[in-house]
Order: C-alpha cells, then sequence, then structure tokens
C-alpha cells in the first residue's frame, strides 16, 4: 500500500514551476528505483487539490516556491491544529543543525506560492484536512526560494493540464535548479530508507 504522498505544488509560470518540477523528477526516479508501490506523486497548482490525495496516507511531502530571503532549500515539520499551523524548520543531509521553532510561522507561509493564488491557503487546507480526518501523522513543507519574479504572473494564473510542464528545469535560474536537485535528492533518499525499512508485502 502507498504510504507515502509527495505533492508539488506550484503554476506552469517561471519559477512557480519549482514545485512541479521536482514532483515530475521524484517520480521519475520512483519508478527506477522500484518505489512506486511505496510513494505517489502528484503535481498541484492550488492547495486545496490535497483534500482529495490525503487520506490513507502516513506521510505527505509538500513541495513549494517561496519567496524568502533564504537562498538554499529548506524542510520543515508542519505540526497543525484547529488554532494554528507551527512549523519546525529540520535539518537537511549535512547539515549541524538541531530542529528549530518558526517563529513568524505566518509571515513564512505568506511568501509560499500556493498563498498567492485565490484560493484556500495551504494553513487553512492543512487544519480542514485534520477535521476531516484526513491529515497524515508526518507533514513535511520542502520550500525552494525563487526571486521575487517568479510571482509576477500570479493575478493571471489558470489551472493548468496536470503532468504538462512547457519548459525544462534547465531553464531555470541555476539556485533554482539546485535547490530542485537537492531536495529531489533527499526525497530519494528517505523514501527508499522507507522501502528498506517496510518491504512489499
Amino acid at each position: 500500500m502507498r504510504d507515502t504522498l509527495i505533492v508539488g505544488i506550484g503554476s506552469p509560470h517561471g519559477s512557480d514551476r519549482a514545485g512541479w518540477l521536482a514532483a515530475e523528477l521524484l517520480q521519475s526516479h520512483i519508478a527506477t528505483l522500484a518505489l512506486a508501490y511505496r510513494c505517489s506523486c502528484r503535481i498541484a497548482q492550488v492547495p486545496h487539490q490535497l483534500l482529495d490525495w490525503l487520506q490513507g496516507q502516513e506521510t505527505a511531502h509538500l513541495i513549494d516556491a517561496c519567496y524568502a530571503p533564504h537562498e538554499r532549500l529548506q524542510r520543515y515539520r508542519l505540526d497543525v491544529t484547529p488554532a494554528e499551523v507551527r512549523l519546525t524548520r529540520q535539518a537537511l543531509p549535512g547539515e549541524a543543525l538541531h530542529e528549530q521553532s518558526v517563529p513568524h510561522t505566518a509571515e513564512l507561509l505568506s511568501q509560499l506560492h500556493s498563498a498567492s493564488t485565490h484560493h484556500l491557503p495551504l494553513p487553512a487546507v492543512l487544519q480542514l484536512a485534520q477535521q476531516l480526518n484526513l491529515l497524515p501523522r508526518h507533514v513535511t513543507l520542502w520550500t525552494i526560494p525563487i526571486a521575487a519574479q517568479g510571482f509576477a504572473q500570479r493575478e493571471s494564473q489558470t489551472l493548468a493540464e496536470p503532468g504538462v510542464l512547457p519548459d525544462t528545469i534547465a531553464e531555470l535560474p541555476a539556485d533554482v535548479q539546485q535547490a530542485i536537485d537537492q531536495c529531489v535528492r533527499c526525497l530519494v533518499s528517505e523514501c527508499g530508507d522507507r522501502a528498506h525499512l517496510s518491504p512489499p508485502t
């Protein structure tokens, strides 16, 4: 049974595609490494699409572009309560970092690509999922930093066909490419470790 869901959130515009591209690359790696029985990958343009995919999942990894002052991929554990969504920054491979609570969670979440649409924002979707008993036990947010112009077309976005990426990763800025690559490598490693601990039955 698939118990790990990976969702790239984004759009077909500019660097907003980062989440989609990461999920598409992960889908390819998962198929090559025969991990499809354990992990599934999706792409979404608005957060409420998650509600169709969360049921029965033990773990969810959400990948989103983020306009933020940091210049590297970041990983956060999400703790969801009816009152709030809290973020705890977690170390990436090779980082000497203890878990750190994020003091300005609302500010960081407002910088996500998914916060730029006119739809229900990610925190509200996760809180709704909890109320509906759909929320996985473990939810991780991966943020890929992009420049401000990455959001230039957000007001005119419309839902695009899933699985259709008009451009390639090579056309994105080098720092965005690097963050996508790091995210993919981290998640491939994590999915492989989980599969080793829980082989198919």
